[in-house]
Parts: structure tokens; sequence; C-alpha cells
């Protein structure tokens, strides 16, 4: 890798497609790595930005002592695109915001951000590279099904209809945690070569 560095991997895919396993092995690797979720629960406990914006735009009732409650206004924005558009509103800028502060560091970084799919306009300028996760059909549906909240299933299993670019690599995880592992570090080969383009 080049001196001075820096390419910002997103990584997406459809709900229960393995994001989060997929991101825990470039961590494995040594890799610095973000789950956007994570970073989304902290800006929503009480009297952090993201707890005031909810309370807010969206009422008292969809706050407690513990933070947002995400169950309760899952259930109100996965019912209604008018509101998941208002919620994106508050939320977009702050994970964008969050994004752009990675994009200052040097080294490859990985950020696991599912919401990439349905707004890849919005986050466009904000990745070098970005990985979609193919999953298995069964365990989307399964992890559907087991959602906390009742919604517009339109709404969360979104289609996968990204533009196609150069940038944009197909990660399959349809079979064995091994082949993961393999497809995995073959990736590395693909990102370092490309980083040379860049730097170029």
């Amino acid at each position: 890798m080049s001196k001075g560095e820096n390419v910002l991997v997103c990584i997406t895919g459809k709900i229960g497609s393995g994001k989060s396993i997929v991101l825990n092995q470039y961590k494995k690797l040594g890799y610095k790595t973000l789950e956007m979720d994570n970073y989304i629960h902290s800006i929503y406990k009480p009297s952090k930005i993201g707890f005031e914006l909810i309370k807010k735009n969206f009422g008292l009732e969809y706050v407690n002592d513990k933070g947002v409650d995400r169950k309760k206004l899952g259930q109100l924005v996965f019912k209604s695109k008018e509101m998941l558009n208002k919620l994106n509103t508050i939320t977009l800028p702050l994970i964008k915001d969050k994004i752009l502060y990675f994009k200052k560091q040097k080294g490859i970084i990985f950020i696991e951000l599912g919401i990439y799919i349905t707004n890849q306009r919005y986050f466009n300028n904000c990745f070098d590279l970005v990985i979609l996760v193919k999953g298995k059909k069964q365990t989307t549906n399964q992890k559907l099904s087991k959602l906390a909240w009742k919604g517009n299933k339109s709404l969360v299993n979104w289609d996968v209809r990204l533009v196609k670019k150069d940038n944009i690599l197909v990660l399959d995880n349809t079979l064995s945690i091994n082949q993961l592992k393999t497809n995995v570090k073959k990736s590395i080969n693909f990102i370092k070569n490309y980083s040379k383009k860049i730097v170029d």
C-alpha cells in the first residue's frame, strides 16, 4: 500500500446477507472497520444528537430514558414511505458526516452500510469501492420474518439494483464460512490493485 493511501470501502447488501460477518472477516485481517448500526445506536442514546432530533421531529413517544425506541420508530417508518423519508432526512446527514470523518484517515477502511442500496446517489461520492454482499435468499426471508416490528416489507427487503460501476465488487456469501474467508482474502488483492489506480 502506498504511503498516505486512503481507500474507503462500503460493505452493503440485503438484510440477512451477512454484511456484519463479512465486516468482521476484514477486522480479523487487521483492517479498521465500522458497523454503522452501532454508530446509530450510540447517537440514539439520551441527550445525543440523534436522540434529540428524533424527539424533536417525531415526538416524545419515540424516545425514553434508555434512548430512541427503535422498535416503535421502525413500526412507524416502515409502514410509510413518507415517514421513512422523514427519518432519512434526519439520519443520512449524520451518517455521511461520520463517513467523511473516516475518509480523512489513512489506510484501507471498511464501513458496513446496508442503506447504501436505497441511497446510492446520496452516498455516491463517499466511497472509493463498494462491496455488495450476496447472501442466501432463504436467510434474508427468515430474518425478515423475525423482525421485531411489522411493516411494508418492500421498504425493508430492498431490491438490489445498484447502478453498475467499475468500483462495485460482488462478494458471494452463499457457501461455507471457509469459502467466505477465501473470498474476503481474494477481495483484498482487488482492493489493493484498485487503490493503485486511485494513487496513480
